[in-house]
């Protein structure tokens, strides 16, 4: 019985997850490499823009999760209901292919009115 509701218990834990985007490997993208190269291995860019002369792309990787304590009497009211991780890859394009790769993260809650926090 104590396997069967640590294993449900998994499954809920589980199913109170959401991604949204793919988590990308910006180490394995070499400085120089084109356009093309960076499209292939990682799919098309979240967004895209200009920056001065140069092309930026912007892969995005965010993972939301319910936050179990929230459920539990009393305990909750001093809890969020989810906690998210963001993480961006940025590639900045010159004429000569990559010029630059930054990646940055961010995690927080998510207020029961959806605020960031």
């Amino acid at each position: 019985m104590k396997k069967i509701f640590v294993l449900l218990t998994a499954f809920t834990m589980a199913a109170c997850s959401t991604v949204i985007g793919q988590r990308t490997d910006a180490t394995a993208i070499a400085s120089g490499a084109s356009r093309t190269d960076v499209r292939a291995a990682l799919g098309s860019p979240t967004a895209s823009y200009k920056n001065g002369g140069d092309d930026v792309w912007d892969y995005d990787y965010t993972r939301a999760s319910f936050n179990f304590w929230y459920a539990v009497p009393f305990v909750g009211m001093f809890t969020n209901p989810y906690h998210y991780t963001r993480e961006t890859s940025q590639f900045t394009f010159d004429d000569n292919g990559v010029k630059s790769v930054k990646t940055f993260k961010k995690s927080g809650s998510i207020d029961s009115d959806n605020s960031l926090k």
